[in-house]
């Protein structure tokens, strides 16, 4: 009976909006970090997934729920892991980008 009308986003010629209609290109080493991010999440998600089905399991397949819950903890684990990882090299590449300041301590 009643329609909403759908919301369209306004043209990026309209005034005030010059930056946003552009993509910044991206580097490889953030394709890469957002990568490991949605791998990170995925497995959170499973994790999630597991625990749910182990609290959800019957006696008969208890423990191999639990099972899988412990596997999914692992991966999770691994994903983090990979994440930290890949942060620490970016924050230390780009310390080591950064021109030196007089008075700072040597590296």
């Amino acid at each position: 009976m009643f329609q909403r009308r759908r919301k369209t986003p306004p043209p990026a010629e309209t005034p005030g909006r010059e930056d946003r209609g552009h993509a910044v290109p991206e580097t490889g080493a953030e394709r890469e970090q957002r990568r490991l991010l949605q791998t990170w999440r995925r497995s959170e998600q499973r994790v999630m997934r597991t625990w749910h089905a182990w609290l959800a399991a019957t006696a008969e397949d208890q423990s191999e729920r639990y099972r899988a819950y412990l596997g999914a903890l692992a991966e999770e684990e691994r994903a983090a892991l990979a994440v930290q990882y890949a942060c620490r090299s970016m924050a230390t590449a780009a310390r080591e980008a950064m021109p030196d300041v007089a008075g700072s301590p040597p590296r």
